[in-house]
Order: C-alpha cells, then sequence, then structure tokens
C-alpha cells in the first residue's frame, strides 16, 4: 500500500524545509556561503544532518532554493507592478522600478542569492528572471525602439540589466548610499531616457 502524506505531515516538513532555509539565510548573510558549513546551519535549525538530508543534499541546494524562491518573490513583485501600470512606456518603468526595488530591500539575501560569487549557476537565472520581462514589455510597445532602428528587445534588455546590476552592486556594498527608492527611480528613469521616453514614473514628475 502506497504511503499517502497528511496534510499535517505535508505542513511539518514545509516547516522543517523553511526552517533550514531561514537558518541557512541567516547564516550566509553574516558571514558568507564559504564560511557557513552544513553543520552550523543544522545547529541553528534545531535539526540534524541527517534529517536535513531528506530536505537538501547539500549546502549548494540550499543555497539554489534560496535564490529560487528570491527571484520568485521579485518575479512576483516586478509582474504585480506591470500589471497594474498603465500600458506602454509606464510598464517598463514599472517593471524596472519595482525589480531594482525589490533587490535593494532584500540587499542582506541579494548579495549572496543573486550573484556568481557564491554559485555560477546563480547569475544568469537572475538576468534571465529580469530580461525576459523587459523583452515581453518592449515587444508589446516596439514604437519604444523607433529612436535605435538597430535595437532589438533582446539587446536594449540586456543593455538594461547590465546598468540596473552594477548600481544594485553599488548601492548593497555601500559604495552608493542614496534612498533605495531614489537608486530604483532613477535606474528606471536611466535606462527610459535611453530610449527617449520617460516612462510616466516618479521622474516624469520631476
Amino acid at each position: 500500500m502506497a504511503y499517502r502524506q497528511t496534510p499535517k505531515t505535508t505542513a511539518k516538513k514545509a516547516a522543517m524545509r523553511a526552517r533550514l532555509m531561514a537558518a541557512a539565510t541567516r547564516l550566509f548573510a553574516q558571514q558568507g556561503y564559504e564560511s557557513t558549513s552544513l553543520k552550523q546551519i543544522v545547529e541553528l535549525a534545531d535539526t540534524s544532518i541527517g534529517n536535513c538530508y531528506f530536505y537538501f543534499q547539500n549546502k549548494e541546494a540550499i543555497l539554489l532554493a534560496i535564490a529560487e524562491e528570491l527571484r520568485t518573490e521579485i518575479a512576483g513583485v516586478v509582474d504585480a507592478a506591470i500589471a497594474s501600470a498603465p500600458p506602454g512606456p509606464a510598464q517598463l518603468y514599472a517593471a524596472v522600478y519595482a525589480g531594482t526595488l525589490a533587490v535593494l530591500e532584500r540587499a542582506d539575501v541579494a548579495r549572496f542569492a543573486l550573484s556568481d560569487s557564491a554559485h555560477p549557476a546563480i547569475r544568469p537565472l537572475t538576468i534571465k528572471m529580469f530580461t525576459a520581462r523587459v523583452e515581453a514589455a518592449l515587444r508589446g510597445y516596439p514604437e519604444l525602439l523607433s529612436n535605435w532602428p538597430e535595437a532589438t528587445p533582446q539587446l536594449v534588455a540586456a543593455a538594461w540589466h547590465g546598468g540596473a546590476s552594477h548600481v544594485i552592486e553599488a548601492a548593497i556594498e555601500g559604495r552608493i548610499t542614496e534612498p533605495h527608492t531614489q537608486i530604483a527611480d532613477f535606474v528606471a528613469r536611466w535606462n527610459m531616457r535611453a530610449l527617449g521616453a520617460e516612462g510616466g514614473g516618479k521622474g516624469s514628475r520631476h
């Protein structure tokens, strides 16, 4: 007879998985991924390495799960911002502003979960998450590329991500100290102006 999980068992497993991820997130943020051991993670989560293996194969698997959770969270914020913005350039502004702000508000996690500093597989997935949304928005409004006939949605999205990621990195490292909302507004307006459009964001009222 096949084993069937009860709702209570499912909830307990989800809670333990969340505890392990929360413990790892705290330790990775405090002392770095490389300096954190699986033993430290399970001790902080109040469990054992043997039990941890039911949920994660190793420390790397926990890191990748944290990164995926953060990407999903930020993608949801960006998608909601796009959906609530008026059709046109405002949606592109909203995508960049919301995405930049969401990363900055989770800087402690983004520092290790959205870059390749901890694992080489993370950065390509992060880039894909952002650029796919910008490309989709640009395809819906091709007139925004009229000032750059040689540009494609893929090229613009890649250029936008490059600029935004460098600014975000500088902010996370403390080399830029302006308020997060100001940084996000600047990045969004800078990208929109590259296409010759303000985007209907906060900057259009300045």
